[in-house]
């Protein structure tokens, strides 16, 4: 599991903690705080705190993200400020991801085809409420197959939005695009090219928002 992030200004409003939970199961953790600049870098800063004691109550990832709205919701909806946040458990010896959502992007899962290409799908279920919206919203879970995914990319809004001089976003098509084109990279190669991917898309080194990008890629291991 690998991430690149840089935000648009010295600091930013994008997350993402990756735990390693032992040698097969993991958990990502992606949110986007609304605005950009010191505010919500703050509540980056909170969500740090937040998720690393819920992380050590063992809670499930639909129970993360209702206590984490629970705790955040006052000081979220004083600044009517709300985070979109997606927390995603994955186990490697069953083949499963299990994930919850609070209005974020959906993943892409990329599979293999017969004839040697590659296509991917959008992890889409219930979108989920953002955190700070309804101080009692719950979230639903969903258990997904990943026996035939090789990769699965989950992404801020800062890359599809992305727009160049003509005032064309990038959007999951690029995205995927960009993805399928460079699926045999590892992830650490992947997300450091697409930093030169955004750039040349909008013909700027300076991006409108905060990026940010997570590859979960299964690799051969040699024996």
């Amino acid at each position: 599991i690998d991430y690149y992030y840089s935000p648009s200004r010295q600091i930013g409003g994008d997350f993402c903690k990756l735990v390693r939970l032992d040698d097969n199961r993991a958990m990502v953790f992606i949110a986007d705080v609304m605005g950009h600049g010191i505010l919500s870098n703050y509540f980056v800063a909170m969500m740090k705190g937040v998720f690393k004691t819920l992380l050590s109550e063992k809670l499930s990832p639909s129970e993360i993200l209702s206590r984490m709205n629970e705790i955040l919701f006052n000081d979220l909806d004083a600044l009517n400020l709300f985070i979109t946040a997606r927390v995603m458990y994955l186990d490697f010896n069953k083949n499963i991801a299990i994930s919850s959502n609070a209005g974020h992007l959906f993943p892409m899962a990329f599979s293999k085809e017969p004839d040697d290409t590659y296509t991917y799908i959008l992890m889409q279920n219930d979108e989920g409420l953002p955190l700070g919206v309804l101080i009692d919203a719950e979230y639903e879970e969903y258990t997904y197959d990943i026996s035939d995914v090789e990769m699965i990319a989950l992404y801020t809004d800062g890359i599809i939005e992305a727009g160049n001089i003509d005032e064309i976003e990038y959007g999951t098509d690029g995205l995927s695009n960009f993805l399928i084109s460079n699926i045999k990279k590892s992830g650490e190669e992947i997300c450091y090219m697409i930093e030169e991917e955004m750039h040349r898309f909008t013909g700027t080194q300076y991006m409108e928002d905060d990026v940010m990008l997570v590859i979960v890629k299964r690799e051969m291991k040699e024996c």
